[in-house]
């Protein structure tokens, strides 16, 4: 059984960088089972927002933005099955907000 779930680039909305998009404490998550995904996978998914940039994108230590952020939809994919799209960056890594 998997249990690990990652984000992946791919699933991003255009413009968004990964590590822009954080998690709301209060989210609700939704079990979707993908048919099309890799011939069936289950994913989350929930609502989130995409907080503009405040620092150097390679930097590890950023000042949290404040404020509402942009809508965006979040995807998490099993971690076993990351990367098999197309190339891509992935976080397992989700700042609260």
């Amino acid at each position: 059984m998997n249990r690990g779930y990652c984000r992946e680039s791919p699933d991003r909305p255009a413009g968004v960088d990964l590590h822009q998009v954080r998690l709301p404490r209060d989210a609700r998550w939704k079990l979707r089972h993908d048919r099309e995904l890799l011939r069936g996978v289950t994913v989350l998914e929930t609502e989130a927002a995409a907080m503009p940039a405040t620092g150097p994108p390679n930097g590890l230590y950023r000042k949290a933005a404040s404020g509402a952020g942009q809508h965006v939809a979040l995807r998490l994919v099993p971690y076993y099955a990351w990367s098999n799209r197309s190339q891509s960056q992935m976080t397992v890594w989700i700042p609260l907000h």
